[in-house]
């Protein structure tokens, strides 16, 4: 199995939290923006409710009583809950609020890639970097966008950056760790891996990136530790389980170890009822390990033998 490099497996980012630093020192340009990203850290898609987002932002009373914290949370759920153009207003007061804050032209980046409008996109994020250019998560949101145009030299400069700034954001660790796989850079991949691991122990991503990155660097202990985590904290995903099947009974040789996996997957697919060719192998592979582990010795042993008949 190869990790795919592509946006749609990467968490986009949500936006920002409300613990953890970001900002080490702010630019003389812009004397308060420290004032709008000290108290900031990155919040990947999958961690953000998007209920946080309001149903109308009509009510001006509403939005006038909240403070920028407050607005920066509601525009995450917008995000999550792809709400644009809440997010679009959201911005814009953002913008008129907290003019020396990065995150009104940050929201409008979203925004922008959303709509397919990436010009659009990076111009804000540079506004944005303007305001904060030691924010580790404006240069990961950046390197994305960079990525996805095929800048892919200026798109690492960016990603490392990012994690250099601020070694938390998890979701460029993850980035950059799919990247080092495809270049078979497999130290750094683990690497990245691991350190999503280190505050994300369940990350699906890097679960599978490490088993994936430790296999091919010829760590199978390794690799079968990374996908056991992965089958123990996502025991209905097929994915994971048919892997951990194919390591024991192909790289492994343990067929015994295989047998036991294979029934585990078989168990997702009943319990998802997923039918076609994929439960159809999985039947078969259980009845060939069957086969070949069954012990004829043992069997002779505990089956009365006739007696002897001498003539």
């Amino acid at each position: 199995m190869k990790l795919r490099l592509e946006l749609p497996l990467i968490l986009l980012l949500a936006g920002c939290g409300t613990t953890g630093a970001v900002t080490k020192k702010e630019p003389a340009a812009e004397p308060q923006a420290k004032t709008y990203t000290q108290s900031i850290s990155s919040v990947g898609l999958a961690y953000v409710q998007a209920s946080q987002c309001p149903k109308s932002l009509k009510s001006a009373d509403a939005l006038a009583k909240a403070d920028w914290k407050e607005l920066v949370s509601m525009a995450n759920g917008c995000v999550k809950a792809e709400r644009w153009s809440h997010v679009d207003d959201l911005a814009e007061v953002l913008s008129t609020r907290e003019p020396r804050a990065p995150w009104g032209a940050y929201y409008w980046a979203l925004v922008a890639e959303a709509r397919h409008d990436h010009s659009r996109a990076v111009w804000m994020i540079d506004l944005a970097l303007k305001k904060a250019p030691e924010a580790g998560v404006l240069h990961f949101e950046k390197g994305r966008l960079l990525w996805k145009d095929g800048s892919f030299t200026p798109a690492m400069e960016s990603l490392l950056k990012a994690v250099q700034l601020d070694g938390s954001l998890s979701e460029a660790h993850v980035f950059l760790g799919q990247i080092y796989f495809r270049d078979q850079d497999y130290a750094k991949a683990t690497q990245h891996f691991y350190t999503v691991l280190k505050s994300r122990p369940t990350d699906p991503i890097a679960l599978s990136g490490l088993a994936e990155s430790r296999l091919q660097a010829g760590d199978t202990n390794g690799a079968l530790e990374a996908i056991k985590r992965a089958v123990s904290a996502y025991p209905d995903r097929i994915e994971f389980a048919l892997r951990e099947a194919y390591i024991f009974e192909t790289i492994v040789g343990d067929k015994v170890q295989a047998l036991e996996a294979y029934r585990g997957a078989k168990n997702v697919i009943s319990s998802k009822r997923i039918k076609g060719a994929v439960a159809a192998n999985v039947e078969k592979k259980i009845s060939e390990l069957e086969k070949l582990t069954r012990q004829p010795s043992a069997v002779a042993e505990t089956t009365p033998k006739k007696p002897e008949v001498k003539r």
